[in-house]
């Protein structure tokens, strides 16, 4: 998910990930929740923001069985950034320009 507060997006730095590598959030639904409610758990789990107009952007198949990688954006609705510690060491947003 790219979580975008105006020209700014917000990205984290994974515990898996090796060296100072940011990208964008990303989570796995649960048992019985949808693909907006995941959305809106893992965001919060992860960084501790809240968002809103999540808006579906595309999907393709994961390399883990039975998976499917879905894209979504949406908007900073309020929070400041408190990153988990666990799954998330640092979290921070961005300016960003458009191609």
């Amino acid at each position: 998910m790219l979580v975008r507060r105006g020209p700014e997006a917000l990205l984290a730095r994974g515990a898996r990930f090796p060296g100072a590598f940011f990208s964008t959030l990303a989570g796995f639904c649960e048992v019985g929740e949808s693909l907006e409610e995941t959305l809106h758990r893992e965001v919060r789990e992860e960084v501790g923001v809240e968002v809103a107009n999540l808006r579906y952007q595309g999907s393709q198949a994961w390399p883990f069985p039975h998976s499917l990688m879905v894209g979504y954006t949406a908007e900073w609705q309020s929070g400041e950034i408190a990153i988990d510690g666990k799954e998330i060491l640092e979290a921070r947003s961005r300016r960003f320009r458009r191609a």
